[in-house]
């Protein structure tokens, strides 16, 4: 989810120019986002963050095999996420019918990126 955070910020800065990170609402909105959030959060701490040592077993066990090249040719499997990530490539560039569609595109494509970096499964990926 925090991947997912971070791609979403960051195809939000692509949105037209940034400008909802002016708004109140959006502010408003995250601190909803994070009450709802901190219940978990203080779980994890209680219980000494399980999902971390998850996520190391996980990483020992699964992910310590994946090549990055097999992870970019999985990604034809899945052919939603190549669409949507070529949505905002191409509104970014060049045509500007599809430019509201941007930080969208914008968010796949960081958030593959991320994925790719951290040597992740592939269909992760798809859970966008």
């Amino acid at each position: 989810m925090l991947v997912w955070a971070f791609g979403m910020c960051i195809g939000l800065i692509f949105y037209k120019k940034g400008n909802l990170f002016r708004n109140s609402w959006f502010y408003g909105s995250a601190l909803i986002a994070f009450l709802i959030f901190l219940p978990n959060f203080v779980w994890q701490v209680q219980h000494e963050y399980p999902l971390l040592q998850h996520l190391k077993a996980l990483n020992k066990n699964q992910l310590d095999d994946i090549d990055p090249m097999a992870f970019g040719q999985a990604q034809l499997d899945f052919p939603f996420t190549l669409v949507i990530s070529l949505f905002g490539v191409v509104g970014l560039l060049l045509d500007r019918k599809l430019k509201k569609y941007r930080a969208i595109g914008i968010a796949a494509i960081i958030i593959f990126g991320t994925l790719w970096l951290l040597n992740f499964k592939a269909y992760y990926v798809f859970v966008l």
